[in-house]
């Protein structure tokens, strides 16, 4: 399914390109995405949720969202509706390996990850907050020390 051909529009129609995508042979067009040929060629699930394993098409088409990662001629991780058709390109879903689900087994948990980004944003705030008070503390030095001379005068 392709929109009608539109003045300025980037896809040169005139020069096919061939792919794989989860071993489907696909044809785009120079100028497409990997995402848009493969839409156009009627493929609507381009990855899954981690979780439930739901399906998960195209959503912002913008390279924003998780949605269309993949892998892409053996780099995962590619957002494909950025990124452009090429020839022969061999375009996969992701799926974790043993390696992958150890890796993430280790991964501290929630509390302790929003705690160490608590931590890290503390430590700056606070050295700020010493910085600005050490002007009015020096003040109240200085105050001190006057009313002590005066106090010494008047004596």
């Amino acid at each position: 399914m392709r929109l009608e051909p539109r003045a300025g529009e980037r896809i040169d129609r005139g020069k096919a390109v061939s792919f794989t995508f989860a071993g489907w042979k696909v044809t785009g067009f120079e100028g497409d995405t990997i995402a848009s040929a493969a839409f156009a060629a009627g493929k609507r699930v381009f990855s899954r949720s981690f979780k439930y394993h739901r399906p998960r098409g195209l959503m912002c088409c913008s390279g924003h969202c998780p949605n269309c990662q993949m892998t892409v001629d053996g780099v995962p991780n590619v957002r494909v509706c950025t990124e452009p058709i090429r020839e022969g390109a061999v375009v996969e879903g992701q799926t974790l390996d043993e390696a992958g689900v150890r890796r993430l087994a280790t991964l501290p948990s929630r509390d302790v990850l929003q705690a160490q980004v608590v931590g890290v944003l503390a430590a700056p705030l606070q050295q700020l907050v010493t910085l600005l008070s050490a002007a009015p503390r020096e003040f109240v030095v200085v105050l001190d020390q006057i009313i002590q001379k005066k106090q010494a005068e008047a004596a």
